[in-house]
């Protein structure tokens, strides 16, 4: 025990000692400065007294003398005589005195000579080892005072403590006053009130040296001592000599305690540390005299718990220890409370030492309980009380200790609620708890309580996820499900009102780092949402629940200008999207209302965005062309599942019919785009599967490719409507439109028709789609009808005349031939109509 005091009290020495070596090295640079500007200043006087004693004065001006006029009765007038020339002076005039120059040459000013820093041997050996060696003493005679000397009585050991601890405080006021031994003498000086301490505190507390049998007596007695230490402290301002002298009263109390009333000798203590720490400025000493004082009451009551059964176990001093504690807190906070720091680090020390008195006292009644269950009235009361503290230190105009204890109010507070309630009960009274931190800070204008109110929220959200993680793998649920749905709902709709109604009231800027902050908390809302409809709608009908939270966002993100809810829709919608096809596809239940209904949900929102005027460009281009495209791909994977592998072809093709169509209304690029799409999907779709199956002769065909050429006559009519685009595709969707379905055809005829009559067949679909052409006067279908009859010519020439038998030989070679004259007649007959095509 005694091991742990010493050690303690050195580290604590350490400590100090650091502080003031920083001290004394800030004074000492402040004291060089001054040198410097004092010799500046002396040689400048000295150069200007020299300066102006060259500069002679001015000669005295003449005094003007006055002249009398006096005006003549009459005047003559005399004839003009003619004026002599002027003749220029010999010598140039003479100045009256010479000036002599006003200034010297610049005066250098002797260089300052910096004193030398002392060396580390030089530290050590007058700073470190008088205090180390002052320290070693008093624990000396304090041991050798209670347990070694043994052949004089209580009366005499007293006596000698106190001739000791008197020569040591004689000795050093002695010394003191020599300037070369000033830090040696006090070392003496704070030793010596330390070892009074000790030996008035040992007159009762230890049993070799009792001669007080009054514990009241002894008490008034320390409580004396302690007022001589705070005010002989004060004489030198010396936080090392404070320092030296209370750590080491406290390290003495801590190697001989008795029962729980002897720590009251560490309550007086304490209060007198605060009080030079207060009246000084020391608030780093404070830090110092804070551990001591929590560390004296743990050293005891570890003690005192391992001789009634250890920790959790009842002990007879529970209540005066508590009460102790107690007045250890209130010293402290109370110094700190009407405490005035005028530096910046002297406030950051305050705010430590505040910090650590909260910390260190709830530490030690931790350890202390053996009722769990007072936790949650203890940390209430706690709470409570910094609140009322941080009021008081706010109407002194101290934001950041009022910062510091709002914040430690309110963490108490919240960390009562786990101690009383549990599951999904101390989440929701979290969310209650941060809703009101947040509106009072929002109302008082305090910053602080909404950033805490904000992450108390998003704390609860994060505790009741952590704590349920069990029912998001979809396999188990549990009894309180409505519960924690409700929960999430309360956490949405709070995070909500924060970031989207109350913060147009704070004005904040784009920079304030509070705003990422609120938009975090709308996020994490929309995710509650969302949460909280997964779990009231599970399984299939999720989707159902998830498509209508993007849509109500959207909407209310477009009425009120939100872009931040706006997002939040995207992103609901985005995982609508995601579920629909891993989830809703992958299985039979609800599928097709499933799509039917998040397909709307996806046209809706491409429709609202597209319309709207409050929106930015990106949405109404980019987002609203996903929201569309993505309602064209559920639909056609519905398509997909949902119809036989040979009809899959008219699904797709009526969607090209519906989207071509749609396209005249809109006016819309990537509605022209999507139908090209579908149009290609079609044919590839015949290509690759349809002509490989064993049923693929009939009307899905014909009807697919009927549907594909039915939309011709609209992609025309699509043509006349100009749109801001360079590529000729979509400005122009007849052409794909039109070939896609006749290269289906050419492919038909190349599969169905014999080989003996390919040719002749291709030669008049040449022919009608050059009759069409010349019909709609497009030369493009024209080249094609050329195209295909010169397809039949080739084959003709390197294929029929050598492998056909004579008669089809001789009609393919009729057929053609009739062809190319109808056409050639063609050409003829309409020459000057087709000039204007050319």
């Amino acid at each position: 025990m005694g091991i742990l005091a010493i050690l303690l009290c050195l580290g604590l020495f350490v400590y100090i000692h650091w502080l003031d070596q920083q001290r004394r090295s800030d004074t000492d640079s402040l004291r060089r400065l001054l040198d410097d500007a004092n010799k500046q200043i002396e040689s400048l006087r000295q150069a200007i007294a020299r300066m102006s004693s060259t500069v002679q004065r001015p000669l005295d001006q003449p005094s003007a003398q006055k002249e009398t006029v006096h005006e003549p009765a009459s005047i003559p007038v005399p004839y003009p005589v003619p004026a002599k020339p002027i003749a220029p002076l010999d010598t140039p005039p003479q100045q009256l005195h010479e000036t002599p120059a006003l200034l010297e040459p610049a005066f250098t000013p002797p260089p300052v000579e910096r004193p030398a820093k002392k060396s580390i041997e030089q530290s050590l050996g007058t700073n470190w080892l008088n205090r180390l060696g002052i320290t070693l003493l008093v624990f000396g005679v304090a041991l050798f005072l209670a347990y070694q000397l043994t052949h004089i009585g209580a009366l005499g050991k007293v006596i000698a403590g106190l001739v000791l601890s008197g020569a040591l405080l004689g000795g050093g006021l002695w010394l003191e006053r020599k300037l070369q031994y000033q830090v040696f003498a006090r070392a003496f000086i704070g030793g010596g009130w330390a070892l009074l301490f000790l030996t008035i505190y040992a007159a009762h507390y230890f049993e070799a040296t009792r001669i007080l049998d009054s514990e009241f007596v002894d008490l008034v007695l320390l409580f004396l001592v302690g007022a001589g230490m705070v005010l002989h402290s004060l004489r030198y301002r010396s936080q090392v000599v404070t320092g030296l002298a209370f750590l080491l009263a406290f390290s003495t109390v801590t190697l001989s305690q008795v029962t729980v009333y002897s720590l009251l000798a560490s309550a007086l203590l304490a209060l007198g540390l605060e009080i030079v720490c207060v009246r000084e400025g020391w608030f780093a000493l404070e830090i110092a005299g804070i551990a001591a004082a929590y560390s004296n009451h743990f050293f005891w009551l570890d003690q005192t718990l391992s001789k009634a059964g250890g920790q959790g176990h009842p002990f007879a001093e529970f209540w005066p220890s508590t009460a102790v504690l107690l007045l250890f807190y209130l010293i402290f906070r109370i110094g700190y409370v009407l405490r005035t720091p005028q530096t910046e680090q002297a406030e950051s020390h305050s705010g430590a030492a505040a910090v650590l008195n909260s910390a260190a006292i709830l530490f030690v009644m931790r350890y202390q309980s053996f009722h769990p269950e007072w936790a949650f009235r203890a940390l209430l009361c706690f709470g409570a009380l910094e609140l009322v503290f941080a009021f008081v230190v706010r109407s002194r105009k101290r934001p950041k200790a009022f910062a510091i204890l709002a914040t430690l109010a309110s963490v108490l507070l919240l960390a009562a609620i786990p101690f009383r309630y549990r599951d999904a009960t101390w989440p929701m009274l979290w969310l209650a708890e941060g809703e009101a931190l947040f509106l009072a800070g929002f109302f008082l204008r305090e910053k602080i309580f909404r950033w805490i109110g904000s992450l108390a929220l998003l704390a609860s959200v994060l505790i009741l996820t952590l704590n349920h993680l069990s029912l998001f793998d979809g396999t188990s649920t549990t009894d309180d499900s409505m519960l924690i749905a409700i929960t999430y709902v309360l956490a949405a709709v709070l995070l909500w009102i924060n970031a989207e109604w109350l913060y147009p009231g704070l004005r904040l800027t784009p920079n304030d780092r509070e705003l990422p902050l609120l938009q975090t908390g709308s996020f994490t809302a929309a995710s509650c949402a969302a949460v909280a409809l997964w779990i009231w709608f599970p399984f299939a009908t999720t989707i159902f629940a998830w498509a209508a939270l993007a849509l109500l966002l959207l909407e209310t993100g477009t009425r009120f200008r939100s872009v931040v809810l706006r997002t939040q829709a995207y992103g609901v919608l985005a995982i609508t999207l995601l579920r629909l096809f891993l989830v809703n596809f992958t299985g039979n239940q609800n599928r097709i209302a499933a799509a039917i209904v998040v397909m709307a949900a996806c046209a809706a929102c491409s429709e609202r965005l597209r319309r709207s005027t409050e929106t930015s460009n990106i949405e109404r281009r980019l987002i609203s062309g996903f929201a569309a495209t993505a309602a064209t791909t559920v639909l056609s994977t519905l398509l997909y599942l949902e119809l036989r592998q040979e009809w899959l072809i008219v699904g797709w093709a009526a969607m090209v019919v519906i989207q071509t169509a749609a396209a005249l209304l809109r006016d819309g690029i990537r509605v022209r785009a999507q139908a090209l799409l579908l149009a290609g999907m079609v044919v590839v779709r015949v290509l690759l599967v349809n002509f490989s199956l064993a049923s693929w002769r009939g009307w899905p065909f014909w009807v697919a490719t009927g549907l594909l050429f039915a939309v011709v006559p609209i992609a025309f009519l699509l043509r006349r409507k100009p749109i801001e685009t360079s590529n000729l595709l979509l400005r122009k969707p007849e052409q794909l439109l039109f070939f896609l379905p006749l290269a289906l055809i050419v492919a038909w005829l190349g599969i169905e028709i014999e080989n003996a009559w390919l040719t002749l067949s291709w030669s008049v679909l040449g022919v009608l789609v050059f009759l069409l052409a010349l019909a709609v006067s497009e030369r493009s279908y024209r080249l094609a009808g050329v195209g295909l009859l010169l397809l039949g010519v080739a084959k003709l020439v390197f294929f029929d005349v050598w492998q056909l038998e004579e008669t089809a030989r001789y009609l393919s070679l009729i057929g053609v031939g009739i062809a190319l004259l109808g056409v050639s007649f063609l050409y003829s007959r309409y020459a000057d109509r087709l000039k204007e095509y050319l």
